[in-house]
């Protein structure tokens, strides 16, 4: 074959030195192209590993900072219930001492109405004295008696 023959185009393309080279690289440009798809294929799973990393790094980030609030939301609410818990005991050693003060007050109520009696009764036997002694015909014996015998008349022993 001589160089011009080289040139030729033969009646099958596909017969000549270069339809041959043609197929030769079409063929290798067939595989190179099933073999990124192969490649694609088995690095799918790689992806896919690569992207589930991202995400829980993602998420790590995160959550890190609300798992710092929470923890700090935790000690606070830790802390409002002891504050509570104090403050219910202290209401109710408030409500013991009013309770405790509220009979306290009773009895004293009961002393002052007592002796508010006692007064009126004392005031009525001092002006009863009072009368007998400015009486014109008053005696130290009639006054004696009188002051020895209590209201109702009955008289003390000397």
């Amino acid at each position: 074959m001589t160089w011009p023959g080289l040139l030729a185009a033969p009646a099958d393309p596909s017969q000549g030195p270069l339809g041959q080279l043609m197929i030769a690289l079409g063929a290798l440009g067939g595989l190179t192209g099933i073999g990124a798809v192969v490649g694609l294929l088995l690095q799918r799973k790689k992806f896919r590993a690569d992207a589930a990393q991202v995400v829980t790094n993602t998420a790590l980030t995160l959550v890190e900072p609300l798992r710092a609030r929470v923890d700090e939301l935790q000690k606070e609410t830790s802390e409002a219930r002891a504050q509570t818990r104090n403050a219910r005991r202290e209401a109710d050693q408030a409500r013991q001492a009013a309770s405790r003060a509220r009979a306290e007050a009773a009895l004293a109520q009961e002393e002052v109405t007592e002796l508010r009696a006692t007064l009126r009764r004392v005031t009525a036997e001092m002006a009863r004295w009072r009368s007998a002694i400015f009486a014109p015909t008053a005696t130290v014996d009639g006054l004696r008696v009188l002051v020895a015998s209590d209201p109702t008349g009955h008289r003390d022993s000397p």
